[in-house]
């Protein structure tokens, strides 16, 4: 019983690990899109936003082509700070969806897809590797 339970586990794993691929690719094409729809300008670090945790993400404002002043939150966090409020920082954002912009970094732009695949490769080839050695293969 307990290779039974082991083999569902390390099953379970293997979806999961896929599950999360093909999270990463939706993720990868999405973030594309938004990357060929979207417009670059300069916004400005206002503040610091502190998490629970006591880690620092900037809060910018930026104006779009239509005259529209904008300010969102970066979704990463860092300690010590990666940003000092009044740094001028180039903002990516979609005229549709200003709310929904983004900083122009390649962490602020592939960071979700990256750690979706990262998670996804990491279960898929811990259950092979697993399931191969329980094999004999």
């Amino acid at each position: 019983m307990p290779d039974d339970t082991l083999f569902l586990l390390l099953n379970a794993f293997f979806i999961i690990g896929l599950g999360l691929i093909v999270s990463s690719i939706i993720s990868f094409f999405n973030t594309w899109r938004f990357l060929r729809r979207s417009v670059i300008t300069s916004g400005t670090v206002i503040t610091m936003v502190k998490s629970n945790k006591g880690m620092l993400a900037p809060k910018v404002k930026f104006t779009t082509a239509e005259g529209e002043t904008i300010t969102f939150t970066h979704l990463v966090s860092s300690r010590p700070a990666a940003y000092q409020t009044g740094q001028a920082v180039s903002v990516l954002y979609q005229s549709s969806r200003p709310h929904a912009a983004r900083l122009n970094t390649f962490v602020g732009v592939w960071l979700t897809s990256l750690v979706l695949l990262f998670m996804g490769l990491v279960f898929t080839l811990a259950a092979m590797s697993v399931l191969g050695l329980l094999n004999g293969t």
